[in-house]
């Protein structure tokens, strides 16, 4: 597909369209099933070859792309080595649903720390004021002894 500007530009379909929109939590592990393996990022479009390797939809299509503009001929898989066409590709919907429901289970998990990080703070943030209050009384009862 060409772009106004002359060049050209891969469509991406959206599948689930929260997931698009949400990023993994910092402190999770990616498992390496979700990451693509030529940009070693999350995949948010996953699709699979005939061989059975998934890829980040955008990234094997570019891939081709600029595999074929250095030789109209070639295509292979990033993986194998085995000659792949665009038409190779089909959406991976069973990886998609693992990674929005491991994603959904994360930020889930997430939420649950935070309240339970946000809960601990305010008890720890009282322990300050009974501090002070508790030096008062021994100010108080150091200067009356005196």
């Amino acid at each position: 597909m060409m772009n106004d500007n002359g060049s050209k530009s891969f469509p991406v379909e959206s599948h689930s369209p929260e997931h698009s929109q949400l990023s993994w939590p910092e402190h999770v592990p990616i498992p390496e099933s979700f990451l693509c393996p030529i940009s070693k990022r999350l995949m948010k479009y996953p699709v699979v070859d005939r061989e059975g390797n998934s890829f980040e939809r955008e990234k094997i299509l570019r891939y081709l792309y600029l595999q074929r503009r250095r030789e109209p001929w070639k295509g292979f898989s990033p993986v194998t080595r085995n000659p792949l066409r665009d038409s190779d590709l089909v959406d991976n919907r069973a990886l998609q649903m693992a990674i929005d429901a491991a994603l959904k289970n994360a930020l889930e998990q997430e939420h649950v720390n935070d309240q339970s990080t946000k809960r601990a703070r305010s008890r720890w943030s009282r322990i300050p004021n009974l501090l002070t209050s508790n030096m008062k009384v021994a100010m108080k009862t150091v200067s009356t002894t005196r």
